[in-house]
């Protein structure tokens, strides 16, 4: 099913966070969807982004910040342990998040999450 905008020809400006075989099948996926613009990819090992960047043709970024300054939304493929602090992060610049799996293993931190995301 294609996605649906307020205003043609609008692209969303995606970037992941962490490496992993879900990264890997998001990416297969996003590169198939003309709607989005894939602007980067980051993990805090930066030879594993940098060799997914590099299959994939995507821009590697070495700096978490940087994503979110190129980027409308970030899909969050971490460990979950880690997805409040990126999550946190990106809410705050009022960056869409994307997660697949569970927000956090700590109730307190998806509520907050969800308060940041209103």
């Amino acid at each position: 099913m294609p996605l649906i905008f307020d205003t043609p020809n609008m692209t969303i400006k995606i970037g992941l966070a962490g490496v992993n075989e879900a990264a890997k099948m998001h990416l297969d996926v996003l590169k198939g969807m003309p709607e989005f613009e894939i602007t980067g990819i980051y993990d805090h090992q930066a030879d594993a982004a940098r060799s997914v960047a590099d299959l994939y043709q995507i821009p590697f970024v070495s700096s978490y910040e940087y994503l979110l300054q190129k980027s409308d939304a970030v899909d969050i493929q971490t460990p979950v342990g880690h997805h409040f602090k990126y999550a946190s992060e990106a809410l705050m610049r009022s960056t869409h998040v994307l997660f697949t799996g569970l927000i956090s293993e700590d109730v307190r931190e998806a509520r907050q999450l969800c308060d940041l995301a209103m």
